[in-house]
């Protein structure tokens, strides 16, 4: 038994015909490299959004802001032959984070003697760790000594104003009554 099959030949379509790629090679050609092009993108596209996607997820798996911005109040100098009280270099020092005879402070400690004050910088001090002794007599300072020798001038270590992002050093709001405000300003809010 003889199987006769049928294969239905293709029509050719005159000059104006429409078929779903052209004849025209140029065409073919420009095809060809748009597609090779559009690939080549969108790998190069991928790979790059892949690859910071992963930087990106491993910075946030930590702590997003490790480092804090610290903004610092302008240092004051204490300078040989200026007047000074001794009580209140103390209480910058303290308001700055000092601690009082080598107390344990990242920031440094200071110790006070009856005409003179000794300050020693720590870790995380703004200045270099050079300790200093500065001396008063009579309200004025006498002298100042450092690791190198004598000093004509010396930098107190600035108070902290804030740190951004920093969550150990971020004070937490605290309620304001009415009467705290002073009167004053309250006056000068209402005259307005």
């Amino acid at each position: 038994m003889t199987i006769k099959l049928k294969i239905p030949k293709r029509k050719r379509r005159g000059k104006g015909g429409k078929g779903t790629v052209s004849r025209d090679p140029v065409i073919r050609v420009a095809l060809s490299a748009f597609i090779v092009l559009s690939v080549m993108l969108c790998g190069w596209f991928s790979y790059y959004y892949i690859k910071y996607g992963r930087i990106i997820d491993q910075r946030f798996k930590g702590p997003v802001f490790s480092s804090s911005a610290t903004i610092y109040a302008i240092p004051r100098a204490v300078k040989v032959g200026e007047k000074v009280d001794l009580h209140e270099i103390e209480a910058q020092l303290r308001r700055a984070g000092y601690a009082e005879n080598d107390g344990r402070s990242p920031m440094g400690s200071y110790s006070a003697l009856k005409n003179r004050i000794e300050i020693r910088p720590g870790p995380q001090s703004y200045h270099s760790p050079e300790p200093a002794t500065i001396r008063v007599e009579d309200g004025y300072v006498s002298s100042i000594a450092g690791k190198s020798g004598e000093l004509e001038a010396y930098e107190l270590e600035p108070r902290m104003i804030t740190a951004l992002f920093d969550a150990e050093q971020r004070s937490k709001r605290r309620l304001v009554k009415y009467d705290d405000i002073p009167k004053v300003l309250v006056e000068a809010v209402l005259a307005i």
